[in-house]
């Protein structure tokens, strides 16, 4: 074997070698199947004389063979011989060579010459594709009756030789297709193939086939029709020909891979959306050689750049709805979506519930990815995360099932709530080093199998990993400072590492986790949260660091590792660590050994056992609940180093008589000792906090001595020893605190030597109106006077710091207030409906929510005031002038629905937060001395904006146009966006979603059209401006709103720029006049009180469905012809257009088969006629119609199918059924309204159980005719009093009328009838005779 070489019998069997240039061996005669396959090093081949064959797939592959012989006694080159040689720029075969196989050169996509003179019949897809191809010579007797997909998308072909010596220059290739022009029949022929792929007419490129790489479209194409090139995802560049003149709409539409276009002239009409979705195309070539980088937004202030890069730029970008750097929304459906460079933010909602995209690709630029911008994009799996981002909002990307892998950038500080739960099949997730993991951040991610806590992790939030099933372990570095309740619950996790020492554990942390087997807290761990790993059953090791001091109320329980220990221990209860960690078993006298220094929260929880408890001197520590519902214990002593009574520790320990103190408690905390109803004695001496209903309930306590400086919210409640303290109506006084005022009445004089207001000392007093506060007072806490509803004046001190959280929230008889203070918390005046007029001093700062819902207030000042929280005057809706000149910032939705504020002035260099002004309906002006920086959405809804004026500057804000002129400043255009953003608007100018919660709406001039359903139910619209740029409105577009309802009162028929958009209180007769143009779908629907329609001409359009459901609709008249519905087969009548719209509308709730059954009905109509037609009704056509009261059968209808009204539970009436000869199984079973059935005369058979559970039936005549009533037909209708047989009765079936408890008279026929058993079973008022 030579070197590198395989040859047996002079067959090249394989090459080995790596080399450049190859010099195949003299004597070899083939090269066999797949000898050089693959072969990527190779670029020149050097064949011998002797080689006449070369065999399928033998030089496949070698995508960089650039040069190679063919020797002159070569026949035969096999399949796919040459297929990808992707750098084969020259073939010359010799004459010998008469067949070319299949595939042989295909993809060879810089082949630019090829001869084969002696070649005359030819293989499939020889040449497809190879793009580059210029010049062939071929035999002049090739066959060309199978050239077929041989020269496809040889698109640059332009010289054709023949072996006799003729050669064919090509300039315009169309050409040589046309009928007119006389060419050669292998040229033709060859031309034909070539443009295959290319669906032509009269030089209109109609379709293009394939999927090709590079795009040359030939000479001669003058046109490139609509959707040409849809969807060729394949297309990476498109080289356009001199004679082009005109591309049509979606020409390039989803063209995702383009990235290039090269033009020869750029006078070319583009129509609208050509290049629509060509989001990947980067480059565009001019004439001149010029090439534009399109990149990032479009620049509209450069006047260099050429009209025709502006709007391919634009058009690419069709898809984004942008304010200057915010993607406020994307409309397109993309599978892969590239998001343009400048992009700083992703608005919320911009990809929300979009179906269709799978990959997004973020610009580098991209910031800040705003609350659920992607959250139900139920396909999408890939998204990267640029370098800058540092901040993903809530929910973003919640319920993105699809989602595979994150990996968060460095600056990425925190994990908002709920942003990637319910992410299924999210299997990786990467952190930066600092990192806060906030509530439900990854809950529900079951595809999850591996986290990796950085060290810098400070917090993780209640839920956050809640239901992971693949975590499988997790190991919690020292860093963490914080964990909220149910971080891990029901996860998969079986080992867990706490190496942190935590300042907040919440409950549940690792509750249910039914697989964790092994849990280590390390040293340094000092205390665990309740439930911390409640109900894990499997969990059987756990290590204990010396320095763990406290365990939260049934931290272990229900693991095999406590119950383990409780099995051994029940005679002195379970401790380890010198902690006592459960005594549930112990019973009677208790004595905790010394060493102890902490009862575990719940220990003893429970525990009815034990009378009495010795705690040792040693004990520095008990638990939340530990001897909580111990309702023997009577008596406890605590030890000197115990300073502080934790939660419920006593709470419910109703024999509890006496406490003593040894040493100093200073915090008796919430519920300590809650409904120990026969507590008598404990000193407070020293207690300096004393937590919310600590006492409550303690009804027996009576002398005591309070001095705590901190009293929070019935902290006494039901003692006597506060009824004691109610005297005279006065407020109760406690150590300078008034903790309680609830018996107080009329004005209210607080006395001098008062400090505080305790926590809702006075909520929920109505009958207080007058609060006086004296000098004294410095602070107001949290809810002191919520809900005090007729609280009409207060007259506060000048002392007063600090009115605190929801202090007076709800007073709603409060009219006005002036204040001097310091600080003003949340929610502090909220919901105060009827506040007028505000007046404070010396404070810098309002928090949220504070006057939130004030609905009347009207003046507002305050002097010094810098700072506006989130929502302070949200709902404010009276509010008409604020002084801005002092602001700095202003937060998220501080202004909201503030309907009256029609100018905004803001100094320069104000901050105003997203949502701030968001839907300020009346907003007319903003005005702003210099710079501001406002953020997405912050005027989201002032859609009456008309004048912006900034550095003095205005400009008219008059029409949606404003957003497309070039001479608008960009500042400019970003607000009339931001104001806009409440609105979807489509590239038509249709006008397709509201968004936003306004009441009071002015849609934009230039508005085109209203899509259907754009406003329905959005029932706080009161006001609505429609411009009359608006020629269309669709079905239902303010259906529920108020705005509606208000029209529908003015005049039943609501017209609007010639538009009858609803007739639903029209009643009798209704006139259509001439000025009317249109009537939209759903205008008349329901209608039934419309018996007969006039409308002025046939040319009124008439939406579908416009009259859907008006049952009664008799008569229809047009232009003076009168056409009559009488029954459902008008609707198949030949009729004018219009008038056959109408009557298919009026019975379209009714479906029937073409014999008249009747097989659905829709529209939940309350009482219905079944128009003429009607043979009979389908099995279950009304079950469960929960609206339908009466019906009326047509006369024809025979029959009443199974199950056709049951459980129709408001069903009354049944009328005109005359005709009815049958009715089915269970077919009016569990109607229990109906009173009465009339049956016909000629009724033939009751089905079984057809009238069961009708519970009001009260009397039935059964018709002659009828021999048997079946099984169970009126079972249990328990107000049935009397039935009549008719003479031609035979059989009554089993139960057929049991349980008729208030059947008393029965009227047999004289024959004899068959009555089976159970017939009349509980009938016990019938008397048989």
């Amino acid at each position: 074997m030579l070197d590198g070489f395989k040859i047996e019998q002079g067959i090249l069997q394989a090459y080995t070698l790596r080399e450049k240039e190859v010099l195949v061996p003299e004597g070899v005669h083939t090269i066999a199947e797949g000898a050089f396959k693959g072969g990527t090093s190779i670029e020149k081949i050097i064949l011998p004389e002797s080689v006449n064959k070369i065999m399928d797939n033998a030089f496949k592959g070698c995508r960089k063979l650039r040069e190679i012989n063919f020797p002159s006694h070569l026949i035969h080159i096999g399949n796919y011989a040459f297929h990808r040689c992707h750098s084969l720029y020259k073939v010359e075969l010799p004459p010998t060579v008469t067949y070319l196989s299949d595939f042989t050169f295909l993809y060879c996509n810089s082949l630019s010459s090829i001869s084969m003179p002696g070649v005359k019949h030819l293989g499939t897809q020889n040449f497809l594709n190879d793009v580059n191809l210029k010049e062939i010579e071929v035999s002049k007797d090739l066959d060309i009756s199978n050239i077929c997909d041989i020269f496809t998308g040889c698109t640059q072909l332009s010289k054709i030789k023949l072996s006799d010596g003729s050669i064919f220059s090509i300039e315009n290739a169309i050409g040589v297709l046309s009928k007119e022009v006389d060419s050669h029949p292998i040229v033709k022929a060859i031309f034909i193939d070539v443009f295959r792929m290319m669906e032509m007419e009269e030089g209109v490129l109609l379709k293009f086939s394939i999927n090709l790489k590079d795009v040359d479209i030939p000479e001669g194409v003058i046109k490139i029709g609509e959707s040409c090139f849809n969807d060729k995802k394949g297309i990476t560049s498109i080289k356009l020909p001199k004679t082009l003149s005109y591309i049509e709409s979606f020409a390039f539409k989803n063209c995702i891979s383009l990235e290039k276009v090269v033009f020869t002239k750029t006078d070319i009409k583009i129509q609208k959306g050509a290049f629509k979705n060509c989001t990947n195309l980067k480059y565009l070539v001019l004439p001149d050689g010029t090439e534009y980088e399109l990149k990032g937004l479009p620049d509209e202030i450069r006047e260099d750049i050429p009209e025709i890069v502006r709007i391919i730029h634009t058009q690419i970008l069709s898809n984004f709805f942008i304010s200057g750097t915010t993607l406020l929304y994307y409309r397109g459906e993309e599978q892969r979506v590239i998001v343009p460079k400048g992009i700083t933010r992703i608005g919320e909602y911009a990809f929300s519930k979009n179906e269709a995209v799978e990959q997004v690709i973020l610009p580098d630029t991209v910031k800040e990815i705003e609350e659920e911008a992607f959250s139900d994009c139920v396909l999408l799996q890939t998204i990267n995360f640029p370098e800058r981002l540092d901040r993903i909002g809530e929910s973003a990307f919640e319920n993105c099932v699809k989602l595979l892998k994150v990996e968060l950038p460095k600056g990425m500080k925190f994990i908002e709530r709920a942003v990637f739960r319910r992410c299924k099949r999210l299997k990786e997730i990467r952190f930066s080093e600092q990192i806060v993991i906030k509530d439900f951040a990854f809950s529900h991610c079951q595809g999850l199998k591996e986290v990796e806590f950085p060290e810098g992790l400070t917090e993780i939030g209640t839920m956050a990993f809640y239901q992971c099933s693949s975590l499988k372990r997790v190991d919690l570095p020292r860093s963490l400072k914080k964990l909220g309740n149910n971080v891990f619950t029901a996860s998969g996790i079986k080992s867990a590492i706490l190496k942190a020492d935590l300042s907040e554990c919440g409950k549940d942390i690792f509750s249910q986790c039914k697989k964790l087997k092994s849990l280590t807290l390390e040293e340094g761990v000092s205390k665990i949260g309740d439930k911390f790993a409640f109900s894990c059953p499997s969990l059987e090791q756990i290590t204990f660091p010396s320095s763990l001091c406290y365990l939260g109320k049934g931290a272990l329980e229900g693991s095999f590792y406590l119950e383990g220990l409780i099995q051994s221990k029940k005679k002195e209860g379970v401790i380890k660590n010198n902690i006592f960690l459960d005594g549930r078993v112990l019973s009677g006298d208790v004595r905790i050994p010394e060493g102890v220094v902490s009862i575990a929260g719940g220990a003893f929880y429970g525990n009815s056992s034990i009378t009495s408890v010795l705690l040792p001197e040693s004990l520095q520590q008990i638990g939340a609940r530990a001897f909580c519902n111990c309702s023997s214990l009577k008596e406890v002593v605590l030890p000197c180093k115990i300073d502080r009574i934790e939660e419920g520790t006593f709470a419910y320990d109703e024999s509890l008589e006496r406490v003593v103190i040894e040493g100093e408690i200073l915090t008796l905390s919430d519920f300590a000792f809650y409904r120990c109803v026969n507590l008598k004695e404990i000193s407070l001496e020293g207690v300096k906090e004393i937590g919310k209903n600590a006492f409550a309930g303690c009804r027996s306590l009576e002398d005591i001595i309070v001095t705590a400086s901190r009293i929070e919210e019935n902290a006494f409640f039901d003692t006597v020893f506060l009824e004691k303290q109610r005297k005279n109506l006065e407020p109760v006084q406690i150590a300078g605190r008034i903790v309680d005022g609830n018996e107080c009445e009329q004005k209210v004089v607080i006395p001098e030597g008062v400090v505080s207001i305790a926590p809702f000392a006075f909520a929920g007093n109505e009958k207080i109106t007058h609060v006086v506060f004296p000098n004294s007072l410095i602070f107001i806490e949290k809810g002191a006077f919520y809900g005090c509803r007729n609280l009409e004046e207060i007259t506060f001190s000048s002392a007063i710091q600090e009115i605190g959280e929801s202090a007076f929230e709800k007073c709603i008889s409060l009219r006005e207030f002036s204040i001097e203070a310091k600080e003003i918390k949340e929610k502090a005046y909220a919901y105060c409906v009827h506040l007028k007029s505000v007046k404070l001093r010396g404070i810098k700062c309002l928090e949220r929510e504070v006057f939130c819902g004030c609905r009347e207030l009207e003046i507002f000042k305050g002097e010094g005031l810098e700072e506006i929280k989130e929502s302070c005057f949200s709902e404010c809706e009276s509010l008409r002038e604020f002084n801005f000149s002092n602001i700095k910032v202003i937060g998220r939705e501080a202004f909201w629905g503030c309907n009256s504020i029609k100018k905004v002035s803001f100094s320069e260099g104000i901050k105003i937060s997203s949502h701030a002004f968001e839907d300020c309906g009346r907003l007319e002006e903003i005005v702003c001395l210099g710079d501001f920086s406002y953020e997405s959405y912050a005027f989201s809804g002032c859609t009456r904006l008309k004048r912006v004026r900034i550095k003095g500057k205005g400009y008219l804000i008059n029409h949606y146009g404003i957003l497309l002129e070039r001479g608008i400043p960009k500042e400019i255009k970003e607000i009339c966006q931001n104001v806009w953003s409440c609105f979807r608007v489509e590239e038509d100018f249709s006008l397709s979603a509201y968004k936003n919660r306004g009441k009071v709406i002015c849609i934009p001039e230039g508005i085109q059209k209203i899509e259907a359903e754009v406003f329905q139910n959005a029932m706080q619209i009161e006001e609505i401006e429609i411009p009359d740029t608006i020629k269309e409105i669709g079905a239902r577009a303010f259906q529920g709103t108020e705005w509606l309802n208000r029209q529908r009162k003015k005049m039943p028929l609501v017209v609007v720029n010639h538009i009858l958009i609803d007739g639903f209180l029209a009643k009798g007769e209704v006139e259509i006049t001439e000025d009317i143009k249109a009537i939209s779908g759903w205008a008349f629907a329901n209608c039934f009180a419309l018996k007969r329609i006039q409308i002025a001409s046939f040319e009124t359009r008439i939406e579908e469905h416009a009259f859907r459901n008006c049952i009664y609709l008799k008569e229809v008249l047009i232009e003076g012809n009168s056409y009559f519905l009488t029954g459902i087969e008008d609707r198949n009548k030949e009729l004018p257009p219009v008038v056959k719209q109408i009557f298919i509308d009026c019975f379209h709730c009714f479906k029937t088969e073409k014999t008249g059954i009747l097989v659905e009905c829709t529209g939940n109509i309350r009482n219905l006629t079944l128009p003429v037609g009607i043979t009979g009704i389908g099995d279950r056509v009304f079950e469960e119609s929960n609206l339908l009261t009466e019906i009326i059968f047509a006369k024809e209808t025979s029959f009443i199918g199974e199950l056709a009204f049951a459980k129709c539970k408001w069903l009354q009436f049944l009328r005109n059924g005359q005709g009815v000869k049958r009715i089915g199984k269970k077919a009016f079973s569990n109607c229990g309204l109906l009173e009465k059935v009339e049956f016909s005369e000629e009724l033939e058979s009751i089905g079984e159980q057809a009238f069961e559970h009708c519970t009001s039936l009260k009397n039935i005549q059964i018709p002659e005719g009828i021999t048997e009533i079946p099984e169970q037909a009126f079972y249990r209708c328990k107000s049935l009093k009397r039935i009549i047989f008719p003479s031609t009765l035979e059989r009554i079936g089993k139960e057929a009328f049991a349980f008729c408890y208030e059947l008393e008279e029965i009227i047999f026929p004289e024959r004899e009838v068959e009555i089976e058993e159970g017939a009349f079973r509980w009938c016990s008022k019938w008397k048989q005779g």
